[in-house]
């Protein structure tokens, strides 16, 4: 029931995947190949990624069977410049990621997510230099959520933020960088390169969670 990687211009592998086996909240994800293909045809795209978003994501909660194979489609179309909603993807995995690495009660995740969100991970990091800054301030909400590999994310966020000269996008990725931390404060690095900033006056650099994450976990000092 597995597939091979996509690729995000033939969807090679969709049709090799038994998704009648599997299941979405409503019951089997048969319509899952359709939805995947209906994100290539600029008038049913945004029709697609809701469907997805009500269908496999609903309210969170849970990770339903369907998640795990459908995450590497999600990132791949969400990577390639000839899809419309590249932003409406990465919220949706986002979502899909809090909710599977975090909020969940691990009984309610399916056991193939851990795997499947560490593949979808080296191409969510490509996307930090995407030409599209929308796309540079969307993924920076799923990678927030990387606690697993927190050195590399956490590296990667700030060797961008450095760079990005969209203020609003740097804001996200400071942004995501301290929700890390919150996630991994074994992070010693990043507390410190905001307690810097803070100091100094860097401009951005108190984002949302900054704060929190250079203060420390709770209880510390």
């Amino acid at each position: 029931m597995t597939s091979a990687p996509p690729d995000p211009r033939t969807l090679d592998g969709l049709d090799r995947t038994d998704w009648a086996a599997l299941t979405h909240v409503y019951g089997p994800a048969v319509e899952v190949p359709g939805w995947v293909r209906d994100v290539y045809a600029p008038e049913r795209a945004d029709d697609a990624v809701e469907e997805m978003l009500t269908s496999v994501y609903h309210q969170g909660g849970q990770i339903c069977p369907a998640a795990p194979p459908l995450l590497p489609y999600l990132v791949a179309m969400a990577a390639d410049p000839v899809v419309t909603v590249r932003e409406e993807l990465l919220q949706l995995v986002g979502s899909l990621a809090r909710v599977g690495c975090w909020e969940a009660d691990r009984r309610f995740v399916d056991p193939g997510w851990s795997a499947a969100w560490t593949g979808a991970l080296p191409v969510l990091l490509t996307l930090l230099d995407d030409s599209d800054p929308g796309v540079r301030r969307a993924v920076a909400q799923p990678l927030s959520h990387a606690a697993g590999e927190a050195e590399a994310v956490s590296e990667a966020l700030w060797a961008r933020s450095d760079s990005e000269p969209n203020g609003e996008v740097r804001s996200e990725l400071v942004e995501a960088a301290g929700k890390l931390l919150l996630r991994a404060p074994g992070l010693t690095s990043t507390r410190d390169r905001f307690a810097d900033d803070r100091r100094s006056g860097f401009p951005g650099r108190t984002a949302r969670g900054g704060d929190r994450a250079a203060a420390g976990p709770p209880g510390a000092a």
